[in-house]
């Protein structure tokens, strides 16, 4: 029930993303994991909206599925929570929980980057 509800939010989430440059860099972010992961095939055209990189990710994934594909490899490069069954997941709730951690990585990113560079975070190098 409790993912039930945290798919219902990433839902929500996702489908507000309305800035184009910030698709495209969850898309970048994505293709770039799936290759590091040896999954290679997902497009290079960005999607249009946040539903449609939902909608060709999952189509991605299902089409996937049928070959022989080391998901675990993708779920750990994108740092998917082992908490989470995959086994119960549609292939729709699989591609919003990758779209959604790759978003949040980029967030994160974007906010360490922002942060001033301060002497107490440099370090002296050590003799």
């Amino acid at each position: 029930m409790q993912n039930n509800l945290e798919l219902k939010e990433v839902t929500n989430e996702l489908i507000k993303i309305d800035d184009q440059a910030l698709i495209c860099e969850v898309w970048q972010q994505l293709r770039k994991d799936f290759m590091l992961a040896g999954i290679i095939g997902l497009p290079e055209e960005i999607p249009s909206s946040s539903n449609n990189l939902i909608f060709i990710l999952q189509a991605f994934i299902s089409k996937a599925k049928n070959k022989i594909t080391n998901w675990d490899n993708l779920n750990y490069r994108i740092d998917i929570p082992s908490s989470i069954d995959f086994a119960t997941l549609s292939d729709q709730e699989y591609a919003q929980v990758l779209a959604y951690r790759v978003l949040q990585k980029i967030w994160i990113r974007k906010q360490f980057s922002s942060l001033p560079k301060q002497a107490s975070f440099v370090k002296k190098p050590l003799p």
